[in-house]
């Protein structure tokens, strides 16, 4: 099983679904997903999802996510997300065997893994409206913790994790081991003190194509937004992570159309200065070295979906953008020129 994951019985389901007014027809788990756990219970009348999610086990108390879902609906938030529905006592949550557990409506559509130049106009539309809103809030999730040191929280972890791979010398550890020195020596180069200036906010820093759902050309529902209770930095890391979205996935390589296009569309929202698009393609580097951590700790697991390729593809594809950047900026300037 993948880190986190837990198997229930039919009574076990049956005992935690007991605290909402479900009649269940039916109820299997969710293939998909690499950390969380998630079940899709189905009635008669709708389909609603079973989350546990791993960080909140044993702790009976509200996460903050909750109340930053319910802004979101306060203030209209076009997008439907994973807000709880409450038990039939009042509560959001509850615990079982240790266990947090919270159920939400599902969210029909579908994911796009291979979104076109203008599903990234709508990516970063999202964005731009969720950064209004988050800046506007003045919600604090307790998260005592810059910019700077979020980024460098990163590559903290990176080391740590060099420990253990100088140890361990298993089949991946060579390949991660190169990247991580690689990752280590470009984050020194790496000139990000106005992003540092820049005022922290509680962050999704997920919005991949895993967490976003379509019909059709639209962006119906948002996914995954345990990371604001957890994560603070300047909200240009949200859009330095979906730096996913705009991958050939085949080379790990940025396509600067498809990145260009969704800051076209977080522009119509949003402004963005030249200062911010270059320190956006410096946060590309930082979040591939983020992912090349969770690649690392997920190729630790047992039957883990990931490959040792993998570590070596994000190193490639993060080292593409460090020898690139000065074009890759020239590119998206002119980008932006033309369409304005």
């Amino acid at each position: 099983m993948f880190s986190g994951q837990m198997e229930l019985t039919k009574n076990q389901l049956a005992r935690i679904l007991s605290n909402w007014s479900l009649k269940q027809r039916k109820c299997g788990r969710f293939k998909r997903g690499l950390v969380n756990n998630n079940w899709l219970i189905t009635t008669n009348e709708k389909k609603y999802v079973l989350r546990n999610p791993v960080k909140q086990n044993d702790k009976n108390s509200e996460p903050f996510e909750f109340k930053f879902l319910e802004y979101l609906k306060k203030m209209d938030f076009p997008y439907k997300t994973p807000l709880p529905i409450p038990t039939k006592d009042g509560r959001n949550f509850v615990l079982y065997n240790k266990r947090f557990f919270y159920l939400y409506e599902y969210i029909e559509g579908k994911l796009n893994l291979k979104p076109t130049a203008n599903d990234l106009r709508e990516v970063g539309k999202l964005i731009g409206i969720l950064h209004d809103l988050v800046e506007a809030s003045g919600l604090d999730n307790g998260v005592k913790r810059s910019s700077r040191e979020s980024i460098k929280l990163i590559f903290d972890d990176l080391r740590l994790k060099r420990e253990v791979a100088l140890k361990k010398k298993n089949k991946y550890d060579d390949a991660f081991l190169k990247a991580e020195k690689g990752f280590q020596a470009i984050f020194r180069k790496l000139n990000l003190e106005s992003f540092y200036r820049a005022k922290s906010y509680p962050v999704h820093w997920d919005i991949t194509p895993s967490n976003l759902v379509w019909r059709g050309n639209k962006i119906v529902g948002v996914l995954d937004f345990e990371n604001v209770g957890y994560e603070k930095a300047g909200l240009l890391t949200d859009l330095s992570a979906s730096y996913y979205c705009c991958l050939v996935k085949k080379n790990y390589k940025l396509d600067l159309g498809l990145f260009a296009a969704m800051l076209e569309g977080y522009e119509k929202k949003r402004g963005l200065s030249d200062a911010d698009i270059s320190d956006l393609i410096k946060l590309i580097i930082v979040s591939h070295a983020s992912d090349l951590g969770f690649l690392y700790w997920k190729l630790g697991e047992k039957n883990t979906p990931m490959k040792p390729s993998d570590l070596i593809l994000d190193w490639k594809g993060g080292m593409w953008v460090y020898k690139n950047r000065k074009r890759i900026l020239s590119y998206l300037l002119k980008h932006r020129a033309k369409e304005a």
